[in-house]
């Protein structure tokens, strides 16, 4: 369960005007995810460690080599190496996925930027807490 509600959390990218590389989507995903779950957890252990490095910088430097690294799965492909939309929607959870909806990208992050701690957090062990924008953002 974790894997797709990370995939939820992931999927959230920051879409900004103008074209963005899918190297760029995934950093803004690694980013959002990074920032706000050091923001909302207060204890962070061992566990949390691992899967969210020390501080925020070190958990941006290891997601985006590994943006899988949380679920505790294979290593996701590198934002680096995410270079098309099936790659970046394959780190995602969505591996048949051929389509990456900036619209619905920025709906995610949108939704995602306002949801209180509580909330943010709830993603990670209730699936139907992830906003709806955020599964809509790969599609085949």
């Amino acid at each position: 369960m974790h894997g797709n509600v990370l995939a939820g959390v992931c999927v959230c990218a920051l879409a900004l005007a103008g074209c963005r590389t899918n190297q760029q989507r995934c950093k803004e995903i690694v980013d959002q995810l990074c920032e706000r779950v050091h923001e909302c957890t207060t204890t962070k252990d061992a566990l949390f460690q691992a899967r969210f490095g020390t501080d925020v910088e070190d958990c941006k430097t290891d997601l985006y080599a590994n943006p899988l690294q949380p679920t505790g799965s294979n290593p996701g492909i590198a934002c680096d190496n995410a270079d098309t939309v099936q790659k970046l929607c394959d780190n995602l959870g969505y591996t048949f996925a051929q389509n990456f909806d900036d619209a619905k990208a920025q709906e995610c992050h949108d939704a995602r930027e306002a949801m209180s701690c509580t909330e943010y957090l709830a993603q990670f062990d209730d699936p139907t807490a992830v906003p709806l924008a955020c599964t809509e953002r790969c599609s085949q």
